[in-house]
């Protein structure tokens, strides 16, 4: 059950329209999955997903006796599936101070990074949550759907604060979020990228087939096609450095020529 003050932060941060469209992705998966884990594991079990036999043991349930095979062969065997086991989800979030110019743009990463961890819970998977700079709070590791609703309290505390001091380095949060996970999973990143020159070693550390590694970058559309706006005073949202610009529609195409070569090159 959720505490009133659990429910006026989470009020406080997402529609009451988002949370009910959870809701019913939530439930989808419940239906689609049985929520004890839907990723092929590699323990064998009694189970009706059948891969292989194996001959009967005292104890085993008779749900599972492959009773055709035993009219056939006067032998009593047991349909053996493999156990589903929960994936191991590592959620990685910006908490630069980037991605708070415009708000536009940390709206949009807390509902993403929401989605994406409620679904998480609702599937019966770990949920493990880690921000950069370093030092962000760390959430997790959880499992089941009835933690869903702490997962956005969780959200609606982190949104607004200012950003920790710590080491930005994406390729260290990495490093530390996949310590201790010699299984692998299911790594996302949630950001910018701004700043994240080292995204490709930050990568190295979530090595294919154990990871399954999805980017997501999240920008606002003045990001990417700035207005014409003349004479400005242009502020650096990471750094603070300040710098008189004109924004003509030259250096507006140039601009946005240049955000094409960056994006081809991330």
């Amino acid at each position: 059950m959720r505490s009133s003050d659990e429910g006026s932060e989470i009020a406080r941060a997402f529609d009451a329209s988002f949370v009910r469209r959870l809701s019913g992705l939530a439930l989808h998966a419940r239906r689609a999955t049985g929520v004890a884990g839907a990723r092929p594991g590699a323990r064998r079990v009694p189970a009706a997903d059948f891969i292989d036999h194996r001959p009967y043991s005292p104890g085993d349930d008779l749900r599972h006796v492959d009773w055709p095979a035993v009219a056939r062969h006067d032998v009593v065997t047991i349909k053996v599936g493999r156990a589903q086991d929960a994936a191991d989800v590592r959620l990685l979030l910006d908490a630069s101070p980037s991605m708070s110019i415009p708000t536009r743009k940390e709206k949009a990463a807390r509902e993403l990074a929401a989605a994406i961890g409620w679904l998480t819970l609702a599937n019966g998977d770990k949920l493990t949550v880690a921000g950069f700079p370093t030092g962000a709070p760390r959430w997790g590791p959880v499992s089941g759907a009835a933690r869903a609703p702490e997962w956005l309290a969780h959200l609606a505390l982190r949104s607004g604060v200012p950003a920790p001091d710590g080491e930005h380095g994406l390729a260290t949060a990495t490093r530390e979020l996949l310590a201790g996970s010699p299984g692998g999973g299911l790594l996302v990143i949630v950001s910018d990228l701004w700043r994240c020159e080292d995204l490709g070693r930050a990568l190295r550390f979530a090595p294919p087939p154990r990871w399954q590694t999805i980017v997501m970058q999240v920008l606002d559309r003045d990001e990417l096609e700035p207005p014409v706006m003349g004479p400005v005073r242009l502020v650096d949202g990471e750094t603070g450095d300040e710098r008189l610009v004109r924004v003509d529609p030259q250096a507006r195409e140039a601009y946005i020529e240049a955000m094409r070569d960056r994006a081809t090159r991330i």
